[in-house]
């Protein structure tokens, strides 16, 4: 399924990069060549998310001893800013009781460069999020969480809250 998925990115990258050559070399001598940023994002966005939903899982897979698998692919456009893009985040969650101990990261997919950024993703150590989730009552929850930086060798700020539901 992963395969597919990233077959599909990498198509929609070709065709933006024909695009690009399309507008660049049939353009008239004397007026500037415009640019296709702004014009084909929303294409891209649209194609990414149809590529995300029809690749990819949108529910827990559950592992069995408690283990779960959550994925979550967000592809975002912002307008005003004329920039898409799309990240993976992978998450690893644990039952134990009622409280829910997880393990995740981000990894960024495209950027608004129109280009396949995952295979950078791996040329750095990775930043891990970590979390636990619990029920105090059908309407209060408490969750704890920090971050770890692979590469800078360091923890980011613990948290702790509570959320009240009504």
């Amino acid at each position: 399924m992963q395969h597919s998925f990233l077959m599909a990115i990498l198509s929609i990258q070709q065709c933006n990069d024909l695009d690009n050559y399309y507008v660049s070399n049939n353009s008239p001598q004397r007026s500037p060549i415009k640019s296709n940023k702004g014009k084909y994002h929303m294409r891209t966005i649209v194609l990414a998310t149809a590529v995300a939903m029809a690749a990819t899982s949108a529910t827990a897979i559950d592992l069995g001893y408690g283990l779960t698998m959550n994925t979550d692919v967000v592809a975002e456009h912002k307008f005003d800013a004329e920039s898409t893009t799309m990240i993976i985040n992978p998450e690893l969650g644990y039952m134990t009781g009622k409280a829910e101990w997880t393990v995740g990261t981000t990894l960024s997919i495209w950027d608004d460069t129109n280009s396949f950024t995952l295979d950078n993703e791996f040329d750095h150590a990775p930043t891990l999020d970590f979390g636990v989730v619990y029920p105090v009552m059908g309407n209060l929850e408490f969750e704890a969480g920090t971050t770890y930086d692979f590469e800078a060798e360091e923890r980011g700020e613990l948290s702790a809250k509570f959320t009240f539901s009504f």
